[in-house]
């Protein structure tokens, strides 16, 4: 029997509620506004719930909310994403002009300045677009914050639980848009509540193995073998946001995410079979493969003839500019003697470095680890490796501890989590979806989900006690 955890204050638990309150609004915001990817009041509204979040959260974490070994990796996850929003901010600093002139880039800016009889600016930023470095280190303040505010209250079995929902509909509903958007309202392709079919798929995947995983717990702690009606729904919701998601006929997350998606169904199957006869969901099991089995006879043609053509074209140039892109980014990092061209400099790399001419001016690389690698710098992506392999360590050590408290079965929901989070970052190879407000908030709470010490009690063996908070 796991000893039951002690109720929390009232005070915490209204300060929760309101807290979870500004996550959803923030979702919803997302969800009218088109990803928050427009300027406006939505987004500005957004960043506001990020501030208020920020400011409960450090209080949390003040009050001891985030003490012991089981919240270490939520600390660690939270101090990642506070130092990277401090070392970007850095790069606004205003610098003298020996200083900036460090950088190759500014250097010939200043020549220019010299040449055509200007006098140069007092001082300079390291960053090369000064605008646009501002704007992404507002969304990356705001993600900061994001996390920060949700870390402590994710010790929490009953905030887990609601944050798990948050998630897992705001996937569903993303993808349940995209099939509307494909087969009512005659679309090329899915797209859903963003405005790119490729970021569309992200988010819509992203949940799709935290759904299943919910579905499959959810029956496993029915008293019926035969599966009820609210597990049918949700069955049936998750096969309408799959098709949905390919619906987007998106390349990079078929093969990307859709290989990570198969990989953990395939554990997972043999991870149950370990304990059949246990109270495993066979009756939801069945009911699925029937759905998928009539699914594949009636849509698999269209949809395969479709991504037959998607796939033709990755001869096209379009392929070419997206690899172009990764070289020419790399090149305006080395131009900087690889101190970065700051957040929103890889515009300027692309549009000089480019050996292929793009259909329009490229803003993004099309890869957030080349992008962040050019944006950032060598010395600030060495540093939040470190604290990234330190956080990682931690979730590991914890995991260890978990796994003897909690059985396989019990654990799911963490898998589901973690194989959601691989997901999108395998497709963030190929795109840059975590830029859109929306699929990053939704990206960091599924992380920050993976590393919360409640997430097994949200769905405890029928045996065991002690699931309140």
């Amino acid at each position: 029997m796991t000893p039951a955890a002690p109720p929390a204050p009232r005070w915490v638990r209204a300060g929760d509620a309101a807290a979870l309150a500004a996550v959803v609004a923030i979702h919803a915001l997302g969800f009218l506004n088109w990803g928050l990817a427009g300027y406006g009041l939505a987004r500005g509204a957004a960043w506001a719930l990020c501030a208020l979040l920020g400011a409960w959260g450090a209080w949390g974490w003040a009050c001891g909310r985030l003490d012991g070994d089981d919240a270490a990796p939520l600390r660690w996850l939270a101090r990642f994403f506070l130092a990277a929003a401090a070392l970007a901010s850095l790069q606004l600093a205003p610098l003298p002009l020996g200083l900036a002139s460090a950088n190759p880039l500014w250097r010939e800016a200043l020549a220019a300045f010299q040449d055509a009889g200007l006098a140069p600016p007092d001082s300079l930023p390291w960053a090369l677009a000064p605008g646009r470095a501002a704007l992404g280190w507002h969304q990356l303040a705001a993600s900061a914050l994001f996390v920060l505010g949700i870390a402590p209250m994710l010790t929490r079995r009953t905030v887990a639980a609601r944050l798990l929902a948050v998630v897992v509909c705001a996937s569903l509903l993303e993808g349940v848009l995209g099939l509307g958007s494909y087969a009512l309202r005659g679309a090329e392709r899915a797209r859903g509540a963003l405005f790119n079919p490729n970021h569309h798929a992200a988010l819509a995947v992203m949940g799709i193995p935290l759904a299943l995983a919910v579905c499959a717990q959810w029956h496993r702690r029915s008293t019926s073998n035969a599966p009820g009606p609210p597990v049918l729904a949700l069955a049936a919701l998750i096969l309408a946001a799959l098709v949905g998601w390919l619906a987007a006929f998106s390349r990079s997350s078929l093969v990307l995410g859709g290989g990570v998606l198969i990989a953990w169904a395939l554990r997972e199957r043999a991870l149950w079979q370990r304990g059949r006869g246990a109270g495993a969901p066979q009756g939801s099991h069945a009911a699925l493969a029937a759905a998928a089995l009539l699914l594949l006879l009636t849509g698999a043609a269209s949809l395969a003839d479709r991504y037959a053509s998607r796939f033709r074209e990755l001869e096209g140039i379009e392929r070419i500019d997206r690899v172009d892109m990764w070289f020419a980014t790399l090149r305006g990092l080395r131009a900087t003697n690889y101190g970065g061209m700051g957040i929103g400099g890889a515009e300027h790399a692309l549009n000089r470095f480019a050996t292929v001419p793009t259909a329009t001016t490229a803003v993004f690389t099309h890869n957030d680890w080349v992008q962040w690698l050019g944006e950032l710098g060598v010395p600030v992506c060495a540093l939040l490796a470190l604290l990234a392999l330190r956080w990682f360590a931690a979730w590991i050590e914890a995991r260890r501890d978990w796994s003897v408290r909690w059985s396989i079965r019990e654990q799911m929901i963490r898998r589901a989590a973690a194989a959601g989070c691989a997901i999108t970052l395998a497709h963030a190879a190929t795109d840059f979806h975590l830029r859109i407000p929306l699929v990053g908030f939704q990206f960091l709470a599924l992380l920050a989900l993976t590393c919360s010490p409640a997430l097994e009690r949200v769905f405890p063996s029928p045996a065991r006690g002690g699931a309140v908070d």
